[in-house]
């Protein structure tokens, strides 16, 4: 019988050379699995997936919070990468936003889900916009910018005007739906697709630099206004330090946020600042002034102004970065013409509410038509809504502009609140 034939050397070699190239992945594939998920001490994983959320102007429900708990699946494909760190030293354009010290910045622009419940670090970061009296906008522009909420219990917080640089330590929290003091309607787009905030501690913010403009800035007073901070009132008088000529409170006869229209301002020999607004209780030309250093109100800055030229019976719509948008509307007949004069929007409501004549939309402005036609019966206020009927281009409404669906919608979707409207004859 012959003797059983031994395994060649070369089939040796070669077994030895398959074991060593699989150790040499598991190590490459447990190194990309490491990096991947970064340096979470924590051990929780990071959740994944989109909130549904409705945008418009229906209130957004409130969407559950999402806990550790919870199990979270990816819609449509695999997660995005997640963002890579910066280089040691190197400080980019609008600071520093780190996650797990990660770039928070590549994020901004989506869903926070996966980042939440995680510490975020703020270091030379912008304020980009203050949007009520504990919330304000910071990061790189409006695209990449993450809305920071102050929780007061850490103590007081240092005031923040726009074009400060602050630092910061904080956690990225559910927004729950909720608006956060965001009225405008772009931010409240990217608040709802975030669907999350930094939730920072008063004790944690810090003013790194002083703000490079003051706030509100009086170059064009046409671009900011004052809102008014939930839950308190503003006294208006009839000049800094004068009599008080009216009361308001934080929301209007139609429920949104109140807003002032900023039309100028002084200080006063205490050197305490002074705003001269416009408010729709005043008439189409009254002004009352506002301590600015001590009313509840905050500064609302936008990138948007609307112009009326009565006689071309159209709406101009200018914005920053944009070039300008020619918009055919109806006006005010001959025996009731729309009054020329500055205003601002007060208000967007459904136009079925009000009744079958107004179209889908309104705008509703400060301002108030004085040439009612006899026996009218109905309000004095003017506004932008539609017709049942194609009456653009054409001088036939009782002082309100008309105008299409398409242009309502787009108005309604763009325009904030707050924005001046200055009718030309």
């Amino acid at each position: 019988m012959a003797e059983p034939r031994a395994t060649p050397p070369a089939g040796r070699q070669a077994l030895w050379l398959w074991a060593l190239a699989a150790i040499v992945l598991i190590g490459i594939g447990t190194l990309i699995a490491v990096r991947a998920f970064g340096d979470d001490s924590s051990g929780t994983p990071a959740a994944t997936g989109t909130s549904p959320r409705l945008t418009g102007t229906d209130a957004a429900p409130t969407a559950p919070s999402i806990t550790e708990s919870t199990p979270v699946t990816t819609p449509g494909g695999p997660e995005p990468d997640p963002p890579a760190p910066l280089p040691s030293g190197k400080t980019r354009r609008g600071g520093t936003l780190l996650v797990n010290g990660n770039d928070l910045y590549p994020f901004l622009s989506g869903n926070l889900l996966r980042v939440a419940n995680t510490q975020v670090e703020g270091s030379s970061v912008p304020v980009l916009e203050v949007v009520g009296d504990r919330s304000f906008w910071v990061g790189r522009s409006k695209a990449q910018r993450l809305l920071v909420v102050l929780n007061l219990k850490g103590g007081t917080p240092p005031e923040v005007t726009p074009g400060q640089k602050v630092q910061f330590v904080g956690q990225i929290v559910d927004s729950a739906g909720g608006d956060h003091g965001v009225t405008d309607d772009e931010g409240l787009q990217l608040l709802r697709r975030q669907g999350h905030h930094a939730s920072v501690s008063a004790f944690d913010l810090k003013l790194v630099e002083p703000a490079t403009h003051p706030a509100p800035s009086p170059v064009d007073p046409d671009l900011l206004s004052l809102r008014v901070r939930p839950g308190k009132r503003v006294s208006l008088l009839d000049r800094p330090g004068g009599k008080v000529i009216e009361r308001i409170g934080d929301t209007t006869e139609f429920g949104s946020p109140e807003l002032l229209s900023l039309t100028g301002g002084s200080r006063d020999a205490s050197r305490e600042a002074w705003l001269e607004v416009a408010h729709t209780s005043l008439g189409n030309e009254g002004v009352g002034w506002v301590n600015f250093s001590r009313a509840p109100v905050s500064v609302r800055t936008r990138t948007m102004k609307l112009e009326v030229d009565l006689s071309r019976r159209e709406v101009v719509v200018r914005q920053e970065d944009a070039g300008p948008r020619r918009i055919s509307v109806a006006v005010g007949a001959p025996d009731t013409p729309t009054p020329p004069g500055k205003y601002y929007v007060t208000d967007k409501l459904r136009g079925a509410d009000f009744g079958p004549y107004y179209g889908c939309c309104i705008l509703a402005l400060s301002g108030h038509q004085p040439n009612l036609p006899q026996g009218w019966s109905g309000g004095d206020r003017l506004a932008i809504h539609g017709s049942p009927t194609p009456t653009w281009g054409q001088n036939v409404s009782n002082g309100c502009l008309h105008t299409r669906e398409a242009d309502l919608r787009y108005l309604l979707k763009t325009v904030p609140l707050g924005t001046v409207v200055s009718v030309h004859p």
